[in-house]
């Protein structure tokens, strides 16, 4: 799902009676650190908009005029809510002052600016010089005064004009066109040991490069550094968990990383002289980060240090249910800013990474899994710009030295390579040689080098047998088939066709075949990905979703063959189509309504209903027709609706994210994959039921240990059979560039 983040403007509503017209109004008033132009209804702090409206903005107006006396509650009664307003004066005024002084920095207990005086009112503090107008060329990107939920550590940072932002990237970065954009040499490998080595990160030089790897024998990964004319890797953090995403600091003293161990996450330096480890803080990211499965890597994520090493981008959440955004850590105060805000209805924002100049911030907009595009923000708050307009699976971002471009590894003309895109916005040109399957770019601070994985993965169908008598005997079975790399299988409710997707560098093709494999037919073959293949219910059709209009939409084919048709299309994201048990309606996701909700549409076409109003992602209608069987985007548990209307009531909570495709009913209930941590990243699964009468949890059969491919399950029509996917075993190596530019 996509959306784009909106901040609205929110000067102050109107001016304080006592100052309408006053040489205050049409003046700017200083006190430390901060301004007030009362014309503008703006607050600014070191020449940046503090977000600041309504009562709280009037009451600092009063205040300033009258600073050193008392401001008494009752004058603020009568230019603020003036008699015939009726509302709780207390419990507004106090929320409008705590308002103004989350706003300041300030605080009742020990104030600089505002002080209380007990049943009289309020004091200023701080002495107050009066100015001439403000000059054109203070615009800058505002600051929010959000006040921060209960609690947590952050101070919010919020959005000013797109025009004046898009404005701004385009003078200060200098476009050029992709014409002029050199051809990188033949990357060659730098870094090729046993198992996964991810993230790299430069130092300050350019000499030496700081990684992830889980080690020969896959335990769990920890942060190495390796000089580029070293022939061995050196381990540099020995932990249960999981480290990963290492930066340098500008002066190369430090290595930030993060540090995963099960479910909870924190924020770790390292000295580079002394190697030893300092704990920053806990980070509420949790397991269901966008890429928590790609790889084995725990999170494909990204710090990055501010320039003058004042501020470190790193991404968190402030609860399970929300999207991940990009937060600044203030080093000196050890204060937390938000500076992305994402759309409640998209996976977050991921990847961080601040400009060589310290101006700006480059991150990827997540809406699905690792579908995103690419965005840069000014680093002191402001509208977020969207640089990339695919929708494509995307594979982190970095800066070039000479901060004029970004490089980012994206699938959107099918492989997975890298790409170059200026700054200021145009066509990104791709990277010759770092493909396919190039992800997680690093570009050296001093110029001159590239560093990114690539990596080697098939999905592989299997099936596994549910009616045998013993458990142990429940032997998994790999199906052969003609494409390489296979996901989303669907058996036909006939019995006689298995229905499968390959997405390659070519696009996206749908499949069907037997149900073991053989007599393989490609139905559809598209530029762009596809994928979540659904059986009408008399077999003759399937549905499927495709990002071929540059939006996912769903379409419908023909079992026998021929041209798809767009059932379901617009500007929005429509995604996980399904039919109804009399093939008379078509389920689908969609956030055309603003958020995540399951809608139906009639499958010949028509007027579109939304079904679901808490949320919803993928539903499946039971098949007594009775009820509505769905996910919910980035939350665990499987929920149920009645078909005709009623309450949206949670029946699983069992049910993992990260298999939150891989359930399937049937006529007795619901099978579904789930796994168990035995040691960091490695999972042992198995396929469970549950009864409709939800009368308990039974673990049907073992699958063994490795990574299970979140793609959807499937029952043949004798209930004999379960097919899902699991991922070949991985093999990452990192690759170097010379003389990039």
């Amino acid at each position: 799902m996509q959306g784009e983040a909106h901040e609205p403007s929110m000067k102050a509503e109107k001016q304080s009676p006592a100052l309408a017209g006053s040489a205050a109004s049409r003046s700017v008033l200083r006190f430390g650190t901060f301004e007030v132009i009362p014309a503008a209804g703006e607050l600014r702090k070191n020449g940046v908009k503090i977000r600041l409206s309504g009562q709280p903005f009037q009451i600092l107006l009063l205040l300033l005029e009258r600073p050193g006396e008392i401001v008494t509650r009752e004058t603020l009664r009568q230019q603020l809510w003036p008699g015939n307003t009726f509302v709780d004066f207390n419990h507004c005024l106090n929320t409008a002052v705590n308002r103004l002084r989350e706003a300041l920095g300030d605080s009742a207990e020990n104030p600089r600016f505002i002080a209380t005086v007990p049943r009289r009112g309020y004091r200023f503090l701080a002495s107050v010089e009066r100015i001439g107008p403000p000059s054109e060329d203070a615009r800058t990107p505002s600051v929010p005064a959000r006040p921060p939920r209960a609690g947590r550590r952050t101070a919010p940072i919020a959005a000013a004009g797109l025009a004046a932002a898009i404005f701004g990237i385009a003078a200060w970065f200098g476009y050029r066109p992709a014409s002029e954009i050199g051809t990188p040499p033949t990357p060659t490998p730098f870094i090729s040991l046993p198992g996964c080595e991810t993230t790299p990160s430069f130092s300050p030089d350019g000499t030496t490069l700081a990684f992830a790897w889980n080690g020969e024998d896959r335990s769990n990964y920890d942060i190495y550094v390796q000089a580029l004319d070293s022939e061995a890797p050196r381990r540099v953090t020995e932990s249960p968990g999981d480290d990963f995403a290492p930066a340098y600091s500008p002066d190369g003293s430090q290595i930030a990383f993060y540090r995963r161990t099960g479910d909870t996450a924190a924020l770790y330096v390292i000295s580079t002289h002394t190697w030893q480890e300092v704990r920053v803080m806990g980070l509420d990211f949790g397991p269901a980060s966008p890429a928590a499965a790609f790889l084995g890597v725990p999170v494909a994520e990204r710090l990055s240090w501010s320039p003058d090493g004042k501020l470190l981008a790193y991404v968190d959440k402030e609860s399970p249910a929300e999207p991940l955004s990009v937060y600044l850590r203030v080093i000196a105060s050890r204060q937390n800013l938000k500076v992305t805000w994402p759309p409640a209805n998209s996976l977050g924002d991921s990847s961080p990474a601040i400009s060589p100049d310290g101006r700006w911030l480059a991150f990827i907009r997540r809406t699905a899994g690792l579908l995103g595009d690419v965005y840069v923000v000014p680093l002191t708050g402001g509208e977020a710009h969207r640089l990339t307009k695919d929708n494509s699976r995307i594979h982190g971002l970095a800066w070039t030295s000479d901060g004029r471009h970004i490089v980012f590894s994206s699938s959107r003309r099918g492989e997975t390579a890298l790409w170059k895109i200026p700054a200021a916005g145009g066509e990104p040109v791709s990277i010759t040689g770092a493909g396919p399957n190039a992800i997680l770019p690093a570009v050296s601070p001093a110029g001159g080098r590239l560093a990114f994985v690539m990596y080697a993965s098939d999905n592989v169908i299997w099936r596994v047998p549910l009616r045998e008598t013993s458990y142990e005997r429940r032997t998994p079975e790999r199906l052969d088939l003609p494409v390489r790399s296979a996901s989303n299988p669907r058996l036909s409710p006939d019995g006689s066709r298995l229905a499968f997707v390959f997405n390659s560098s070519r696009g996206g093709e749908l499949w069907t075949s037997n149900p073991d494999g053989s007599d393989a037919v490609r139905l559809v073959s598209f530029p762009k990905p596809l994928g979540s293949p659904r059986w009408s219910p008399d077999s003759r059709r399937i549905a499927f979703d495709s990002g071929l209009s540059g939006n996912w939409d769903i379409y419908v084919v023909a079992a026998e063959g021929g041209p798809p048709q767009a059932l379901v299309s617009g500007s929005g994201e429509d995604v996980r189509p399904s039919w109804s048990r009399d093939g008379r309606w078509v389920y689908f996701g969609s956030d055309r309504s603003g958020t995540a909700q399951i809608w139906k549409i009639p499958s010949g076409g028509g007027e579109m209903v939304q079904v679901t109003r808490n949320g919803g992602f993928e539903g499946v209608e039971s098949p007594d027709g009775e009820f509505l069987y769905y996910n919910r985007r980035s939350v665990p548990g499987l929920w149920r609706t009645p078909v005709g209307g009623g309450e949206e009531t949670l029946f699983l909570k069992d049910l993992q994210w990260e298999n939150s495709r891989n359930w399937v009913l049937t006529k007795q209930g619901v099978f579904f994959l789930s796994w168990k941590q035995l040691r960091p990243l490695e999972r042992s699964w198995s396929v469970k039921f549950v009864p409709y009468d939800g009368s308990g949890i039974r673990e049907i059969a073992d699958l063994g240990t490795g990574r299970m491919v979140d793609s959807g399950c499937s029952i043949s029509r004798d209930g004999r059979w379960l097919l899902y996917v699991r991922a070949n075993e991985d093999e990452t190596n990192i690759v170097m560039i010379e003389n990039f530019r």
